[in-house]
């Protein structure tokens, strides 16, 4: 294991230990940009598109905690409009549920998880730094560079270099379970907290992490 891993790893050892309640706000070290693959997703009657990476969510994490910090946010969420309005629509849409229910969706994320950075961040200037992050990004172009195309397998750590070349620091894969096949589902980058620079991902032992519980090729549907 390279001496960046092990890093990770102790970074994040204590995951296993922590239960996080829901709370009003919270003090946190690193924002997880969660940015999800559409035709991963299997649920009735659900057609994939866009078929380009979208954003999911964006999580107020600590070191020491597995999942995003369940913070209630202290002012109700009030209806996107103007500007932001269209950029989220194409950027952070309701790929689950249909786009017709996009502000449920952004409600949702600012209800549960924009609490966190509330007394920094407002729920406009929460949602368009969700914004803002994920357009520096094209993951799909990163992993077409890395001969990662739609219907390829690759291994983790093929994925892990495709994305952390564009990135320079390493990210952390979601997967899910579609036997015999693993999935990627989510791509997700971290940012420091006060900076926003970009940071390495540390390990992470919560089970739809890639690692965690399988081994063998990545599919990319």
């Amino acid at each position: 294991m390279s001496v960046v891993k092990i890093c990770r790893w102790l970074s994040s050892i204590a995951t296993l230990l922590v239960v996080v309640l829901p709370i009003a706000t919270a003090s946190f070290d690193f924002f997880k940009l969660s940015i999800q693959w559409p035709p991963a997703f299997k649920y009735p009657g659900f057609t994939p598109s866009p078929l380009n990476f979208t954003i999911h969510g964006l999580w107020p994490h600590n070191f020491t905690t597995t999942a995003p910090l369940p913070c209630k946010a202290q002012a109700p969420y009030t209806w996107v409009t103007g500007p932001l309005l269209g950029r989220l629509q194409k950027s952070w849409p309701n790929v689950r549920q249909g786009t017709q229910l996009n502000q449920k969706f952004w409600e949702h994320e600012w209800d549960s998880h924009g609490g966190c950075s509330e007394t920094t961040y407002n729920q406009m200037a929460y949602l368009t730094l969700a914004a803002d992050l994920n357009d520096k990004h094209n993951i799909l172009l990163s992993l077409r560079a890395a001969n990662i195309t739609r219907g390829a397998s690759a291994s983790l750590l093929a994925f892990e270099q495709a994305i952390k070349s564009h990135t320079t620091k390493w990210p952390e894969l979601a997967c899910r379970w579609d036997k015999p096949l693993r999935v990627l589902w989510e791509v997700r980058i971290c940012y420091d907290s006060s900076s926003l620079a970009i940071i390495d991902c540390p390990l992470n032992q919560h089970p739809t992490i890639c690692s965690t519980r399988w081994s063998g090729p990545i599919y990319f549907p």
